[in-house]
């Protein structure tokens, strides 16, 4: 047995609705950006050029951050004593999040293609959901739109329930 939260990630707007509502840019060579509308065009753009390069402007890392603490709030109403794993399950439908997000999020770190890490994200690693994040076994990313399967993350740190939730998954 085990214990389930989904949490879902739907498409945030957050960065959008700031670009709509900032002033227009100041041009300091012969470009100019006229409008809010060209704003979001110029940043999705970019984001095709390089779709990890926006990651810091948005709250992508508060919202899983907020997820996980809401997960493991109900979490501590079933199964206060950790009797059984806890695994949430986060289903991605924002096609600018992805399984990174996670990765940043629970560890801090931004992973080059090259193989070094930076801690960036210690904000919510180390701070908000520093204590809590183990309360959950496993971390389960689906992209239903990228994948037809779920992608398993971090396991917890209990190595009874790790034990279990690799037994569970083998039957399955």
């Amino acid at each position: 047995m085990l214990y389930c939260e989904v949490k879902t990630l739907e498409y945030d707007d957050w960065f959008d609705s700031t670009l709509e509502s900032a002033p227009d840019l100041t041009p300091v060579t012969d470009v100019h950006i006229s409008s809010p509308a060209r704003h979001r065009a110029l940043i999705d753009e970019l984001r095709e050029i390089n779709p990890g390069c926006f990651r810091a402007s948005g709250p992508v890392h508060g919202t899983i951050t907020d997820k996980i603490e809401g997960a493991v709030g109900q979490f501590d109403a079933v199964n206060p004593v950790r009797e059984y794993p806890n695994v949430l399950f986060l289903m991605n439908h924002d096609d600018r999040t992805d399984f990174g997000h996670l990765y940043e999020t629970f560890t801090g770190d931004i992973k080059h293609a090259n193989g070094t890490r930076h801690h960036f994200f210690g904000t919510y690693s180390d701070g908000k959901i520093a204590a809590i994040k183990w309360r959950i076994d496993l971390y389960v990313w689906w992209d239903p739109a990228k994948t037809k399967v779920p992608q398993p993350g971090k396991y917890g740190c209990c190595d009874q329930h790790v034990k279990t939730l690799r037994e569970l998954f083998r039957r399955g």
